[in-house]
């Protein structure tokens, strides 16, 4: 087993907030994102035995620039 993640992505004007104004201006947030993968050979140093960050990325964009009232709804 082996953790990878990205820590303190900076997200700015996502449309998250319970109030309409937070919505239209946004909010700034940091979102850290670990994951726990199996590895059969965690020392291998092959492509395979990653974690594709871009997908991760794009993941949390998709997630956190969706219009909603609470952190804890995109969380």
């Amino acid at each position: 087993m082996a953790w990878i993640g990205l820590v303190d992505m900076e997200l700015q004007k996502a449309p998250i907030g319970y109030y309409d104004e937070e919505k239209t201006i946004g909010n700034s947030f940091q979102v850290s994102v670990m994951a726990k993968l199996p590895f059969a050979d965690p020392d291998a140093d092959e492509l395979g035995n990653t974690l594709n960050y871009e997908t991760v990325y794009q993941t949390v964009h998709e997630v956190m620039y969706e219009p909603m009232d609470l952190i804890e709804s995109a969380a």
